[in-house]
């Protein structure tokens, strides 16, 4: 029999707990060895017990705690919250908003939408309203706009209000109509401006265009087209003022505009060919009156504003050749006699000079010169050096071309002074020099060349 700890109550050992008190503490079983140690046994049933229930409270009160932790910081991240604030004003707007697009005050309702603040989570809402109300706004005031062709106010409303175009069909026909004929009136004043001369309004609107409504083909190509007709009528008022050199610099400056606008590259060939002569025949007056150096400077001022023309550089060439060279920077390839070059040497009158031929021998002494028919004029001066001062006798100069004779003085006396002369070698290929002394070695003559120059003309 088992006796219950609390009420002494003895009950079957069979029962899991006291029939009367429901307890499972026991004082003590009848049929228990020892009451010692059955009474050991209900203390530390006590002990146990105890420990579970405070275990148990201190569960509930860590729970408890937590719970008011929670509750503490969810009050503490709403009363914080900004979204709270953002939301609370931004529904009161929409609200407000919704009515009056109700009312069909679409303006006062777009107003109210831009007050919202962007960063609302439920923003799309409001666009959303947004489009309705410019929707209604476009619906109600189109034919407003277009009685009065102000088509730049109705696509400047869309761009200003409407963030996507193309997400709703009504409005992106409304757009493109609009478009096309502000474009349409755009282009049409353009050309006013064009057929007034007035090119810089033209591309004034034009461009105004292009911001408006973007990049367009028409309105790009109506650009080409003012400039063009700017170029075309610059280089015809250039021309007609013989200004060819400012006319040609001015289209090759602007050749990507130009493109393969017939007008344009027609007066711009007119200019060139009348350019071409007047430089052509401005080098021919200078060679003439400066030679060909004041020639070349002609010409090389032509190819700075044409430089791949051919037939200025074909002169350029033509005038290059042109540069007279000493006889003396060719070596002779035969000598007969005595012949000296000195390089310098005083006439009888005192004057200096450089690179002489000096000739000895009664009997003539020359050089002989391969030109290779490549020049047409040899000048050069005969002079009687200081120290034929008061020769007697007489001395001589001739010079042959193939082996016939172009030149001749065979009456050069001490007295002499300094004789130019210029000789026709065209088409000779071997030029001889032959010198002749006058007199003894002590006493003689002795002629002397300076200044042998070989030329091209023209």
């Amino acid at each position: 029999m088992k006796v219950c700890g609390y009420c002494n109550n003895e009950y079957n050992d069979s029962e899991p707990k006291c029939p009367v008190c429901g307890s499972t503490l026991l004082k003590h079983n009848k049929h228990s060895d020892s009451a010692e140690a059955e009474l050991k046994r209900i203390k530390e049933e006590i002990e146990r017990k105890r420990k579970s229930r405070g275990l148990i409270i201190g569960i509930g009160a860590a729970a408890i705690v937590l719970a008011i932790v929670i509750a503490i910081f969810s009050i503490t991240c709403y009363v914080t919250d900004p979204q709270r604030d953002i939301a609370k004003e931004a529904n009161e707007l929409v609200s407000q908003a919704e009515q009056q697009l109700n009312d069909g005050n679409y303006d006062e309702a777009i107003d109210i939408l831009n007050r919202v603040n962007p960063e609302w989570d439920n923003y799309g809402k409001v666009e959303t309203l947004r489009t309705k109300a410019v929707r209604g706004r476009l619906t109600a005031t189109v034919s407003q706009y277009q009685a009065s062709g102000d088509y730049e106010g109705v696509i400047e409303f869309i761009n200003t209000n409407v963030s996507d175009i193309n997400s709703d069909p009504e409005i992106k026909k409304i757009y493109d109509d609009s478009a096309a004929k502000y474009k349409e009136i755009v282009i049409q004043k353009a050309d006013e401006y064009i057929t007034a001369g007035d090119y810089s309004s033209a591309t004034s609107v034009i461009t105004t265009a292009v911001r408006i409504i973007g990049e367009d083909s028409d309105l790009n190509s109506k650009l080409v087209d003012i400039n063009r007709s700017e170029i075309y009528a610059t280089v015809v008022g250039q021309k007609n003022t013989g200004d060819y050199a400012a006319a040609i610099t001015y289209v090759n400056e602007r050749l990507d505009i130009v493109g393969t606008d017939s007008d344009i590259l027609l007066v711009l060939s007119e200019c060139e060919n009348e350019y071409r002569k007047a430089v052509i025949s401005e080098a021919v007056n200078a060679y003439q009156s400066s030679g060909y150096q004041a020639a070349l400077s002609e010409i090389n001022a032509g190819l700075a504003v044409m430089p791949d023309d051919s037939e200025l550089l074909s002169e350029q060439a033509a005038y290059l050749a042109c540069e007279p060279i000493s006889l003396f920077s060719i070596e002779p390839y035969t000598k007969d006699g005595y012949t000296e070059h000195r390089s310098s040497e005083k006439d009888t009158m005192g004057n200096s000079y450089s690179d002489v031929l000096v000739g000895y021998g009664r009997e003539g002494s020359s050089e002989t010169y391969d030109i290779g028919s490549q020049y047409n004029r040899l000048t050069g001066t005969i002079i009687i050096p200081e120290w034929s001062k008061g020769a007697e006798n007489t001395a001589g100069v001739r010079i042959y071309g193939d082996g016939a004779l172009l030149y001749e003085n065979m009456n050069i006396v001490s007295d002499t002074k300094p004789t130019p002369f210029e000789v026709n070698i065209s088409g000779v290929t071997d030029l001889k020099i032959v010198l002749y002394c006058g007199g003894d070695m002590w006493t003689k003559l002795s002629p002397l060349i300076t200044d042998l120059i070989l030329q091209k003309t023209r």
